[in-house]
């Protein structure tokens, strides 16, 4: 794992309005925390930027994904992609931040949920990008994941509106 001193290394995947304008422009503004190393995106000449010579131009979601360097993935793709590029970020062993909806339905949110995205991950990446996190709050609590125990261990304190027993 890389020292909080070093960049956080970033993909975007999908470079339109999103991925460009809002993600990309907001990475090369925090050069201290975060590097963007490639960007893939569906229509071939959206891949290279004049803005952002450094990263690479990738020509597959895999290929981004397959580079060992990058460790956080901004999911900006069309909206029926975004569950299918997250969960193979997940699998790949990325940090993922996806842009909204993250699913298009619920078995989407449950093969994600089974992927192993958690709160805890999303905690760690944020405090090593220089935040601070007092506490954290579940819409839905599954405590079979034990989000709960994770968040509470690194003294996070854990608001749910509603926990959910089992399936």
């Amino acid at each position: 794992m890389k020292t909080t001193s070093s960049p956080i290394v970033t993909g975007v995947l999908g470079f339109g309005r999103s991925g460009h304008g809002i993600h990309a422009k907001a990475i090369s503004m925090l050069p201290d925390r975060y590097r963007l190393a490639a960007i893939y995106d569906a229509l071939p000449e959206r891949r290279q930027h004049e803005a952002f010579p450094e990263a690479k131009a990738c020509a597959t979601v895999e290929e981004v994904l397959a580079n060992p360097e990058i460790e956080m993935v901004v999911v900006a793709s069309p909206n029926k992609f975004h569950a299918r590029h997250a969960i193979a970020a997940l699998k790949a062993g990325k940090h993922v931040l996806c842009e909204k909806p993250i699913a298009l339905d619920a078995s989407q949110i449950d093969d994600l949920i089974a992927t192993g995205g958690t709160a805890e991950a999303a905690v760690k990446l944020f405090t090593r990008a220089g935040g601070t996190v007092a506490a954290a709050s579940f819409v839905i609590e599954l405590p079979e994941l034990g989000g709960r125990q994770r968040l509470e261990a690194l003294d996070i304190e854990v608001l749910s509106l509603c926990a959910f027993e089992g399936h």
